[in-house]
């Protein structure tokens, strides 16, 4: 018997606080979160990946135990985001989706875990979620513990009755093979990972060097551009035969994903007349109520009472500057314990009165750092900070930012500019304001690791701040407003599909001021719809056919929509009706670059007889004469925008003469290379290690983005999502 299966069968035992964690985490698993659904149908599974089903029930757990982490995060971190549940499935979705196609890869290709690798993550290195239970609070997981309670299930539970110990036997042995389940995934992807990106990539001496030639060289050029897009289309004649020529010499690039194209009409959520009297009924009255409370001297407690009754807010001391314009000027023309009001806004009525005001000083603290993160283990990583500090003592903080910090700033040297109170945690901002510009601190510890920092510089000025009160009266949307929208919304959508009407037709027929339907470009069904953050878009786009309407649902910024199915196009090749535009554009464009050749050839002649050298001509403004600024041969031109063959030839040309005229993307040049920073390429063996891996990492990374993009593509997945939450994802 195999090491996993005796440990599968014999080990589940642990401490009965281990045991009540688990089952409490089954019990919420065992929950049916399909009577979710909008339907009475139970939906067992919330995609189908060829052919393969991703649970809902699994999929509900997980979103869940990802909110609670957000929610604990929050409540130790107050600035970390608040947990939001629609786009914590959106993100848990795409993931699950990308695991199950990765791992059924991996198993195609022969890249299956062993059993050892997998006895080797168990027992040596659990994941975080088990580590945690055997964490004491020094932060010391201890691994022995563990290993006993895995491995010894005689140690465990002794004294509990035969019952009670099977239960929770039976509770652990279901969680350990549901995380076993997970690293086993997790090792599958990696191996698929590792597999496609060694096999798409190989760094030979010959492309390092012509990798660091690229980062290293860089030039400034003179030049002058003839600017193919000076042309107006209407002066460029394209013909039938060139379009259907072109598009018969190319087509076999043209090969395209199915794709829609709808029209949308939207649905403002706006208040009825009746709901917009009943709001300027409770303005006039809460300003009554306050000016005969300012008359009695009860402005105070009457306005505090009010606050308590309405939608509100109170504001501690806020510097002025951070304020609205145009509220700042109301506030600060009052005096303090006064009140302004009804100011009308977009969203409503507001009242304002000042409770204080005065002038504070404002910190901000200049500071990089080096942040080393918990990890697996606090102690190696307390121990490696430690070392570090040592090395601040006469290294350079921003290289050895660069080398060891685990931050996203440690290519910027760690730094991370001006902050003031409030902006860092806690730890982090006590000790970069106790220390004095210069300083380098010792390591404090953070909810996110252990962190060196060095205060760059200090700064203070005055400020003036203000405390006050903000009443804001709505007017308050009625059920009744909400389904009259909605109403409409569903006969528009009922007569373009029972009736066969276009969307403008049918908004025309219902709405009294009907206004003109928007349209998106074609997509695919890999990205959200332009214009839209939810994917049900996208995902209800492509299951209706074409003509077909579907909604109303609710867009938080702009209301109610719906939608029709307005063209599609189908997977292969495009046609040339599909491809039309773009090769009109291009065959003009080309057309235009051929116009403007004539004006460089010219324009060189007469700079070749005049003995004309660019850089003396660039100091007069009328000359046309233009500068790009370390200039390296990425495609990117400074002021210009992307051209490769300029920055080819910015890096070629010989320094100081005039060049031939040069086709690029934008147009006809005349280049001059001022200066350039030329370089001699290393030997073979000169090329650090260092060098090679980051080369051969930006090429694995670029074969595997372009590998997986393709399986994606041809995948088969069916989102079950609508008949899950309906609009609501």
């Amino acid at each position: 018997m195999g090491t996993l299966e005796r440990i599968r069968q014999t080990s589940p035992y642990l401490l009965a606080v281990f045991a009540i964690i688990f089952i409490a985490f089954f019990v919420v698993s065992d929950m049916d979160p399909n009577t979710l659904g909008r339907s009475g149908n139970m939906v067992e599974e919330i995609a189908i990946v060829n052919d393969e089903a991703i649970s809902y029930k699994d999929f509900e757990v997980k979103a869940r135990k990802l909110e609670e982490q957000q929610r604990d995060a929050k409540r130790y971190n107050p600035n970390a985001q608040e947990p939001n549940s629609t786009q914590i499935r959106l993100q848990l979705f795409n993931q699950l989706v990308d695991e199950t196609l990765l791992r059924q890869e991996a198993v195609k290709a022969g890249a299956n875990v062993t059993e050892g690798a997998l006895l080797d993550v168990m027992l040596e290195n659990p994941p975080q979620e088990v580590r945690q239970i055997f964490t004491d609070s020094t932060g010391n997981f201890n691994i022995a513990l563990y290993k006993t309670y895995v491995t010894h299930p005689e140690e465990a539970y002794k004294g509990l009755s035969a019952q009670d110990k099977a239960e929770r036997l039976r509770v652990f042995r279901e969680y350990f093979i549901s995380v076993q389940q997970n690293v086993e995934t997790q090792l599958l992807v990696s191996n698929i990972q590792s597999l496609v990106a060694t096999a798409g990539t190989i760094v030979s001496p010959l492309y390092a060097q012509e990798c660091i030639k690229d980062d290293t060289v860089s030039a400034n050029v003179a030049y002058v551009l003839f600017d193919a897009n000076a042309i107006k289309d209407e002066d460029v004649k394209v013909s039938e035969d060139e379009i259907k020529k072109y598009y018969e010499a190319h087509k076999e690039f043209y090969e395209q994903r199915e794709q829609r194209q709808i029209k949308y009409a939207t649905f403002p959520i706006v208040a009825s007349h009746n709901d917009s009297l009943a709001a300027d009924k409770k303005v006039k009255k809460l300003y009554e109520n306050l000016v005969n409370a300012k008359t009695e001297g009860k402005l105070d407690s009457v306005f505090a009472e009010r606050v308590r009754d309405n939608v509100s807010e109170v504001f501690d001391y806020t510097p002025i500057n951070q304020l609205d314009p145009r509220f700042a000027a109301v506030l600060t023309g009052i005096p303090a314990g006064d009140f302004a009001g009804p100011i009308p806004t977009q969203d409503g009525f507001h009242f304002y009165k000042l409770s204080d005001r005065r002038t504070t000083t404002n910190e901000e603290v200049k500071a990089s750092h080096i942040l080393i993160k918990f990890g697996d283990d606090k102690a190696a990583a307390k121990k490696k900070i430690d070392e570090i500090y040592a090395k601040t003592k006469t290294g350079d903080f921003a290289e050895l930012a660069k080398e060891f910090s685990q931050d996203g700033s440690a290519s910027q040297g760690g730094d991370l500019g001006f902050f003031k109170r409030g902006q860092m945690v806690k730890e982090f901002e006590d000790a970069a304001f106790a220390a004095k510009a210069g300083d380098i601190t010792a390591p404090i510890e953070t909810m996110y690791g252990y962190h060196i920092i060095k205060v760059e510089e200090k700064k203070s000025e005055d400020v003036e701040e203000i405390s006050y009160s903000d009443i804001t009266i709505k007017p308050q949307i009625s059920k009744l407003a909400r389904k009259q929208t909605v109403r409409m919304a569903n006969e528009i959508v009922n007569l373009v599909n029972e009736k066969g009407m276009s969307l403008e037709s049918a908004m025309k027929k219902v709405l009294p001021t009907p206004t003109k339907p928007n349209e998106t470009p074609f997509f695919t069904n890999d990205r959200n719809v332009p214009g839209f953050m939810s994917p049900y878009i996208t995902v209800a786009s492509f299951q209706q056919e074409v003509k077909q309407a579907f909604g109303p649902w609710e867009d938080e910024n702009i209301g109610y929509v719906i939608a029709q199915v307005v063209a599609e196009r189908k997977a292969g090749i495009a046609t040339l009706a599909d491809k039309r535009e773009e090769i009109t554009a291009i065959l003009k464009h080309s057309k235009k670059l051929d116009m403007v050749k004539a004006q460089a050839e010219k324009a060189l002649a007469d700079l070749k007889s005049k003995g004309g050298n660019l850089t003396a001509m660039r100091a007069d403004s009328t000359s046309g004469v233009k500068f790009a600024e370390n200039v390296k041969n990425n495609g990117s031109v400074p002021q210009l925008g992307r051209d490769f063959a300029f920055t080819q030839k910015a890096v070629t040309l010989p320094t100081g003469q005039i060049s031939p005229i040069i086709r690029g993307e934008r147009g006809y040049y005349i280049m001059q290379v001022e200066t350039r920073n030329d370089f001699t390429a290393p030997a073979f063996k000169s090329i650090s290690r260092d060098e090679f891996t980051k080369y051969a990492k930006n090429g694995q990374s670029m074969a595997f983005n372009m590998w997986y993009a393709k399986l994606k593509e041809l995948a088969t997945i069916e989102d079950k999502r609508i008949e899950i939450y309906g609009t609501n994802f």
